[in-house]
């Protein structure tokens, strides 16, 4: 994670998931001075044209992934994103 004035950008390289269609499971904490008004959500979509889930970042900071229903890859995966600091 690094930021360039408020602008704030993640990587996440996650070697897991969750296979269940809604699983989930934490990531991380977003400093605090780094961290959202509010929650922002960023989709990941997977190349097996089957895996969905997406990245939460909460104003708390908390980070999280959700897998989005359906057949999920249980491997590695990868996302970037951002959001103005609050």
């Amino acid at each position: 994670m690094r930021a360039v004035g408020r602008i704030v950008f993640i990587h996440v390289d996650a070697e897991y998931a969750s296979g269940d269609s809604w699983g989930s499971g934490p990531l991380g904490t977003v400093p605090e001075g780094l961290r959202p008004d509010k929650t922002i959500h960023i989709p990941w979509s997977g190349r097996d044209s089957s895996s969905q889930r997406e990245v939460v970042v909460q104003a708390d900071g908390a980070v999280k992934y959700n897998n989005r229903g359906g057949a999920q890859n249980s491997g590695g995966w990868e996302v970037d994103g951002s959001w103005v600091a609050g």
